[in-house]
């Protein structure tokens, strides 16, 4: 089962998580498909690293920021060198013949009690020796799968971080921007209710109106400087939080990113995702991989009682001159079977355990598929409503705007009060402030059904 790529477990297994009033079947085998997996992630920059997903919003903004998540996060960082490890044992794992040497030297003086002489020798020796085990019942390929399949849980752990990771900073961009967006709203209507502010108490002075009717344009005023104060600690909130996953000082990061206010569009929609898809989630990839491992690990204990067979071939030469050690080496050879001690009782208790940990395995693939399930779901389901949303939204937007316009030319015609005309003005803001907070939503219910299933199901990796 060489250059296995991924595993998939039949479609019974995901069917079974609906079904929660049956009883769970015995454990089987995930079936293999069988792929080129020349490629490693071997570097934070390899390409099979990661997926540069966000370049789909277009914003050049966003792509320079994430280079710099990508760069220097250290959980990722941390989750790349543990990949690497785990690369490097399975290489050691594949070395089947070894190879020892040793080197001495040695001085001896000795003195005679009975003759009062002293004499004094040296020595000089080594030894060079090689085995290889014979693979007679599968069990070093095993072992060999075993540790290769570990690597790709590794891997997918890797890229189930690097997910999480991402959508995390991409998710705080578009909250920043929506932050900037309601802060540069509120600021706009705060210097137009100041210049209303103005007119009105040019009236009051000219005895047009009564000075109690400026108390609805304070009251509105004080309220836009409140909404601007909240707003300004979310955007330091959300800086801080941009400047830890990139691991920059938040003094550093550029400021088209703090001032960004351009709320990207969504770039596609996901009615061509089908329950499948979320098998390309990494999280569950991984699952997968121990899944594979925990039902090999009975079979691994069988042969590991086996006999094994141990070829061995060496030479050794000693010479009391450096220069003559290696002119008549000795050669030697040998052949030995070794048989393992079986302990019943204890090897019964180890199957036990392993049958265990299979089934434990099992349970907790098909709980976190059943999982993924829904959790897909929920996110489509949030993604249409902002999207239906969206609509009514946009058509209040437009009739507060039009409303204001009319109830404006009514207030300089002196037939609505100006606490009236306050409040229709407080009425458009606050509907341009839906409609942007359900624009974002909309992208950020976009990023979450992107997660949800792991990457879109076409895209490479």
């Amino acid at each position: 089962m060489n250059n296995i790529k991924q595993l998939i477990i039949i479609a019974g297994i995901i069917t079974l998580t609906a079904c929660q009033s049956t009883p769970t079947p015995k454990p089987t085998a995930p079936t293999p498909i069988m792929v080129d997996n020349t490629a490693h992630c071997l570097t934070i920059d390899d390409p099979i690293c990661h997926h540069d997903w966000w370049t789909v919003f277009g914003d050049e903004v966003l792509n320079d920021y994430m280079k710099k998540v990508v760069k220097h996060n250290h959980e990722l960082s941390v989750a790349t060198l543990t990949l690497q490890k785990s690369l490097l044992n399975q290489q050691k794992s594949q070395e089947r013949f070894l190879i020892n040497s040793q080197a001495g030297a040695n001085r001896q003086t000795q003195k005679s009690l009975s003759m009062g002489e002293t004499t004094h020798s040296r020595g000089f020796d080594v030894n060079l020796g090689a085995s290889w085990e014979v693979d007679l019942w599968g069990k070093l390929q095993l072992q060999q799968n075993l540790t290769e399949w570990e690597a790709h849980a590794v891997q997918a752990d890797r890229q189930a971080l690097f997910l999480s990771l991402s959508a995390n900073a991409v998710r705080e961009y578009i909250n920043l921007i929506g932050i900037n967006q309601k802060l540069m709203d509120a600021q706009k209507s705060h210097t137009f209710q100041q210049k209303q502010r103005q007119y009105l108490k040019k009236q009051v002075d000219l005895g047009l109106i009564a000075k109690a009717d400026l108390v609805a344009i304070e009251q509105t005023l004080n309220n836009l400087k409140q909404t601007a104060l909240i707003l300004e600690h979310q955007k330091n909130d959300s800086l801080a939080n941009l400047s830890l996953l990139a691991h920059v000082d938040m003094d550093k990061l550029p400021t088209t990113l703090k001032n960004q206010h351009q709320i990207p569009k969504i770039p596609h929609d996901f009615y061509h995702i089908n329950t499948n898809a979320i098998l390309n989630r990494p999280d569950l990839q991984a699952l997968l991989w121990r899944l594979a491992i925990s039902l090999e690990q009975k079979n691994l204990l069988q042969k590991n009682q086996y006999p094994t067979l141990v070829f061995s071939a060496g030479a050794t030469a000693q010479s009391p001159n450096l220069l003559d050690l290696l002119k008549v080496p000795v050669l030697n050879w040998g052949v030995s079977l070794n048989i393992p001690q079986l302990n019943y009782k204890e090897y019964q208790h180890n199957i036990n355990i392993v049958q265990i940990d299979e089934y434990i395995a099992t349970l907790n693939y098909q709980d976190t598929t059943h999982k993924a399930l829904n959790d897909v779901q929920q996110k489509l389901n949030a993604w249409q409503n902002s999207k239906d949303n969206h609509d009514v939204l946009l058509t209040a937007q437009k009739l507060a705007k039009e409303q204001l316009t009319h109830q404006q030319k009514r207030h300089e015609l002196g037939l609505i009060s100006t606490k009236e005309w306050v409040e229709h003005q407080e009425t458009h803001r606050q509907s341009q402030t839906a409609l942007t907070d359900n624009t974002i939503n909309q992208v950020l219910n976009w990023i979450a059904v992107y997660q949800a299933v792991g990457g879109l199901p076409n895209e490479s990796r």
